[in-house]
C-alpha cells in the first residue's frame, strides 16, 4: 500500500497515522500538476507558521490554509493548499460500504451537505516530490515531517462526522464535520457557493445582479413565515469579491418552519407545489421576451434568478421538515431507495453513455473521447443527452459559467473512467406502507423543485447565449477585448457597450487584475470561525485601479476599487457575520447541489477515481474493523450513525 512507501521513502515520523493525518495535510481543491511547485514556495512560510498555533495555544481550536498561487491557464487562481485542522477522537461514520446509489442524492439532504473541496490524493502530491529539488522546497518534507507530530496528539477531545458514498469499487468523500459544531446560527452570514454550484468568487457582474435582488428576495424569503422584515435586510451582500447569502435570516425562516402545525405546514407545501410549476412555466416562456441590449438581458438575469432563489430556499427548507420527520422513523432510507428521482435519472443517462463508449473502446482501443461524438454508434445518444442535460454543468449557477455543451470534453474524456450507477428494490414493510403516502408528497415535492432548478438553469443558459451573440458583435467592432471581459463590468459599464462605446483591454485587464487580487487576499477560509474570529485579519490591500474615463463620451463615471459592489452596500459585513469553512457543511442540504457535487466532482470530472489515484478513506481508516465488522461490513447500513471508540481509534493511530 503506498502508506508504507509513504513512511519509508519520505522518512516520516514512525507514528505517523496517515489515514487520518495525510487527510489533514494533503486535503484540497484537485489542482494540475503543473501549480504544485507553486504552490510548494507559497506554503513554506505558511507551514513554519502553523506550529505556533499548535504548540502555544493547545487548547484552541485551529486552522490553517495555504495557497497554491497563480495557475499557469489564463492567471486564474487555484484556491487549495494545505489544510491542519484540530481533529477529533472519536468518528460518527455514516454511509455504507455497499452501493446506494439513492443515498447519493436524498439521503445527504439531511446528513450530508453542500459541495465540498475534493480530497487531493496523497500520493499524487508525494509522487512530486522528486521533483522538488531546490533547497527551500524540499525543506517542506522537513517541515511536515515536524508538524506530523505535533498533529498527531491533537486527534483528540471532539467527534468528527465523515460521510462517504460507496460505488463499491471506490469510496467518494462526501462530507467532513465537527459533530458537535452548531452551523446555522442567526447573524451568521455563509459563502453562497456552497449552497449553489457557484465559484468560490462569483464574477463581478453576476455579484452586482444578486446585489439589486438582495431586499426583494429577503422579503419573498419570509412571506408566510416571519413578520415583514425591514426594508434594510439583505438576503445576499459582497464582501471582498465573495459572494454570502444571508444564513441567519434562514436559519430564523427555519426556526418557524420547525414550529408550523402539520396542517399550516401542509398548506404551505401545496402552495409552494403550485408556485414551482407556475414558475418553471415562467422560465420556459420569458426567455422567448425581447430585449434591448446587454443590459437590458442583465435585467432579464434579475428577474430569473430572483424567482430561482426564491423557491430553492423556500422549498428546501418545507422539504427538510418532512424529511426530518420521516428520519426520525427510520423509514427515509428505504422509501428513497423506491424513489427514482430527476438527478438519479440524469445519472442513469450518464452510465448509459458510458456503457456505450465502453463497448466502443473494446472495439476500437485507440478511439479519443474528442472522437466520439461523431461515431454512428453514438452520435444519436449523445445529441439527446445534450439536448436534455446540456444547459447543466460545473457551477452552473454563475451565468458565465461553461456548461455540458459549451465543454463537452467535461463529460466525454470520463466515460472511460470506472464508475457506474446501480439500483436495488428495498424490501417494503409495514412500516414503510404505512409512511409511503406522505413520502409520495415529498417525493412530488422534491421533483418539482428539482424539475424547477433545472428548467431556470436552462433559462438562464438560453439569456447567455443571447447575450454571447450580442459580445460577438461587440468584439468584432472593438467595443470589448474579449467575450469573458464582460462579466466583470458593472451596469453603467453596461449600458456604455449598448450605446456603442468602447472599453479598453487595459481597463477590463485592470479590473481582472483587481477582482483576482481582492479574492485571493481574502479567502472566507483563511478565517477563523469556530471559536473566534476576526472580520478584519491583517492583510495587504488589492493594488489600486486605474481610473477609466471614455474618450468618446462621458457615459461612465469614473470609479475606483471594489468595482462590483452596490452602492447600497456597507464596506463591511455585519459584525457577526461568519464565512464558511472549507472544511465545515451544514445540516441542511439543498438538493441542487447534488448534480454538482456527484456528477461533476466524482463522477463527471473524474476526481477521487481509481484511474487517478484516489484516496479511499475510510477503508484506509479502517471503520469496520474499529466496529468489529471485519467480516460482516454489510451491518453498515446506509444513514447508519455509529459512534467508534477513543480507545480503538487510538489504537489504529498507534499501529506500526
Amino acid at each position: 500500500m503506498y502508506w508504507q512507501s509513504l513512511s519509508s521513502d519520505l522518512n516520516f515520523d514512525p507514528s505517523f497515522r496517515p489515514g487520518i493525518e495525510c487527510l489533514l495535510l494533503f486535503r484540497a481543491v484537485v489542482a494540475d500538476v503543473a501549480v504544485i511547485p507553486s504552490w510548494v514556495c507559497q506554503s513554506l512560510a505558511q507551514a513554519e507558521a502553523a506550529a505556533l498555533p499548535l504548540a502555544d495555544e493547545p487548547e484552541k481550536v485551529w486552522q490553517k490554509r495555504a495557497l497554491y498561487g497563480q495557475s499557469a491557464q489564463a492567471g486564474q487562481s487555484d484556491q487549495a493548499g494545505m489544510l491542519l485542522q484540530h481533529w477529533p477522537r472519536q468518528i460518527e461514520a455514516q454511509g455504507s460500504l455497499n452501493l446506494d446509489p439513492e443515498y447519493s442524492q436524498d439521503q445527504l439532504f439531511l446528513t450530508s451537505q453542500a459541495p465540498v473541496d475534493t480530497l487531493l490524493p496523497g500520493e499524487n502530491l508525494l509522487d512530486q516530490c522528486p521533483l522538488w529539488e531546490i533547497p527551500a522546497e524540499a525543506g517542506l518534507l522537513g517541515r511536515l515531517q515536524r508538524l506530523s507530530a505535533r498533529i498527531r496528539h491533537r486527534v483528540s477531545a471532539e467527534k468528527l462526522r465523515v460521510e462517504w458514498l460507496d460505488d463499491g469499487q471506490t469510496i467518494w468523500l462526501t462530507g467532513l464535520c465537527p459533530a458537535d459544531v452548531s452551523i446555522f446560527e442567526p447573524g451568521d452570514w455563509r459563502l453562497l457557493s456552497l449552497e449553489e454550484a457557484l465559484p468560490a468568487a462569483p464574477e463581478p457582474l453576476f455579484n452586482l445582479i444578486c446585489g439589486s435582488i438582495s431586499e426583494t428576495v429577503a422579503q419573498q424569503w419570509s412571506k408566510g413565515f416571519l413578520p415583514e422584515l425591514s426594508l434594510a435586510e439583505r438576503a445576499f451582500d459582497i464582501s471582498r469579491g465573495h459572494l454570502y447569502f444571508n444564513q441567519g435570516l434562514i436559519a430564523r425562516i427555519n426556526q418557524q418552519v420547525q414550529r408550523l402545525s402539520w396542517a399550516r405546514w401542509w398548506h404551505l407545501s401545496r402552495q409552494e407545489l403550485s408556485a414551482l410549476e407556475r414558475q418553471r412555466s415562467y422560465f420556459l416562456e420569458t426567455f422567448q421576451v425581447p430585449h434591448v441590449g446587454l443590459l437590458g438581458y442583465c435585467r432579464q438575469l434579475e428577474d430569473l434568478y430572483s424567482a430561482f432563489f426564491k423557491h430553492s430556499f423556500r422549498s428546501m427548507l418545507l422539504l427538510a421538515r418532512g424529511y426530518e420527520y420521516l428520519a426520525r422513523k427510520n423509514v427515509l432510507s428505504t422509501l428513497q431507495k423506491s424513489h427514482l428521482n430527476p438527478h438519479t435519472r440524469l445519472l442513469i443517462d450518464l452510465q448509459n453513455l458510458r456503457d456505450l463508449a465502453q463497448t466502443l473502446l473494446l472495439k476500437t482501443p485507440d478511439i479519443l473521447p474528442e472522437k466520439l461524438p461523431y461515431h454512428p454508434s453514438f452520435k444519436q445518444s449523445w445529441q439527446v443527452f445534450l439536448s436534455q442535460f446540456g444547459h447543466r454543468g460545473f457551477q452552473e449557477v454563475s451565468p458565465a459559467s461553461k456548461r455540458f455543451a459549451d465543454s463537452p470534453e467535461l463529460i466525454l474524456k470520463r466515460l472511460f473512467l470506472p464508475w457506474q450507477v446501480l439500483r436495488s428494490e428495498p424490501e417494503q414493510t409495514w412500516k414503510t406502507l404505512f409512511f409511503r403516502p406522505f413520502w409520495l408528497f415529498l417525493a412530488a415535492l422534491l421533483d418539482q423543485r428539482e424539475h424547477f432548478r433545472s428548467d431556470g438553469l436552462w433559462a438562464i443558459f438560453q439569456v447567455r447565449k443571447q447575450i454571447d451573440l450580442l459580445l460577438e458583435k461587440a468584439v468584432q467592432a472593438g467595443q470589448l477585448a474579449q467575450r469573458d471581459d464582460f462579466w466583470l463590468l458593472n451596469f453603467e459599464e453596461v449600458q456604455w457597450l449598448d450605446q456603442g462605446g468602447q472599453i479598453p483591454a487595459e481597463y477590463t485587464q485592470a479590473l481582472r487584475q483587481e477582482w483576482q487580487a481582492q479574492t485571493a487576499l481574502f479567502l472566507p477560509s483563511q478565517r477563523r470561525d469556530f471559536e473566534t474570529f476576526d472580520t478584519q485579519p491583517d492583510m495587504h490591500s488589492a493594488p489600486t485601479l486605474q481610473t477609466f474615463r471614455p474618450q468618446a463620451a462621458q457615459g461612465i463615471e469614473p470609479r475606483e476599487g471594489q468595482l462590483w459592489r452596490p452602492q447600497a452596500v456597507e464596506e463591511t459585513l455585519p459584525t457577526d457575520f461568519k464565512p464558511w469553512s472549507s472544511i465545515l457543511v451544514t445540516q441542511n442540504l439543498d438538493p441542487g447541489v447534488l448534480l454538482q457535487l456527484l456528477q461533476t466532482s466524482s463522477v463527471v470530472l473524474g476526481q477521487n477515481s481509481d484511474l487517478n489515484g484516489g484516496l479511499s478513506l475510510l477503508r484506509e481508516m479502517s471503520v469496520p474493523a474499529l466496529l468489529g465488522l471485519e467480516d460482516r461490513q454489510s451491518q453498515l447500513q446506509t444513514g447508519q450513525s455509529v459512534s467508534i471508540s477513543a480507545t480503538a481509534l487510538e489504537r489504529m493511530l498507534e499501529r506500526d
